[in-house]
């Protein structure tokens, strides 16, 4: 009866011969939903307009714009503010999550919300109550280190959103990732994973541990973007080559797709981190 669109990228090629495909592909969920249901769409991604084009009944938007049905402000892992154009209404909210695409995620779970008829304030308490599930954005330190565990899966849209919100974060140290391969990109792979590493320019990145074979492409490029690049062939690898390097004030972020199992990187390199006091 109601469907929701979150967002539409590069992500399964190797089942998909375009994005254009894939978000082909989502609207099958948009054209399924009742002429008396709800399709709630970001009117800011590129592929709104093939979205729309399916919708039967009626259309609830969502976007950073005022010219949306609920529009939205906010700064990065701080607070943001919704609108609701049909009510004049507003409400700020407090997030638990850092990264601009926390604040869309919020405006869109606020916007459901408010066509079922929850209040503002139970929205607002919702949602700054939120925690991630296990290796979404998972926080831990290990004297002094700080350890983000986002290793549930990776795609170039995911990786950018995630290291924009580790690198928007102020930590006394270094700042160090561990991404591994996006794995099932197709002939899309070493572009994607090339275009990744060479992206890295300009965000604070001191040390760059890439994890697998398709994450070579990543350190091929981000050679000059970070001041130490380092590849290894499996996860195991990982926390051995942080050995020594990272110190108290410092934070590592992981990053990768399942296949690559950057969880026992991340397990490997506290036990190591505690052992080690």
């Amino acid at each position: 009866d109601w469907s929701v669109i979150t967002n539409v990228g590069p992500v399964h090629l190797e089942h998909f011969e375009s994005v254009e495909a894939i978000a082909r592909e989502k609207a099958v969920l948009v054209e399924s939903t009742s002429e008396d249901g709800l399709v709630f769409l970001e009117t800011d991604g590129k592929s709104f307009e093939i979205l729309a084009a399916a919708v039967k009944g009626e259309m609830v938007t969502v976007s950073a714009a005022s010219d949306a049905d609920y529009s939205y402000a906010g700064s990065s892992g701080e607070t943001v503010t919704i609108s609701e154009t049909a009510s004049g209404e507003s409400c700020e909210i407090k997030l638990t999550l850092p990264g601009e695409h926390i604040l869309f995620d919020a405006a869109l779970a606020a916007a459901v919300a408010r066509r079922k008829g929850v209040e503002w304030d139970a929205i607002a308490s919702a949602l700054s109550a939120y925690r991630p599930l296990s290796m979404r954005w998972e926080v831990s330190e290990h004297s002094g280190v700080t350890l983000i565990n986002d290793a549930y899966n990776a795609n170039p849209m995911s990786m950018r959103a995630s290291i924009n919100a580790f690198a928007g974060q102020d930590y006394s140290g270094k700042k160090c990732l561990v991404l591994g391969d996006m794995l099932e990109l197709g002939h899309a792979a070493v572009e994607e994973h090339r275009l990744l590493g060479s992206w890295l320019a300009g965000k604070g990145i001191s040390v760059l541990v890439a994890v697998g074979e398709q994450a070579r492409d990543i350190a091929a490029t981000a050679e000059g973007q970070c001041d130490q690049v380092v590849s290894v062939d499996a996860a195991g690898d990982a926390a051995a080559a942080l050995e020594g390097v990272v110190t108290a004030g410092d934070a590592v972020l992981f990053k990768g797709s399942r296949g690559v199992r950057l969880e026992d990187a991340v397990a490997s390199l506290s036990k190591s981190i505690n052992d080690s006091q």
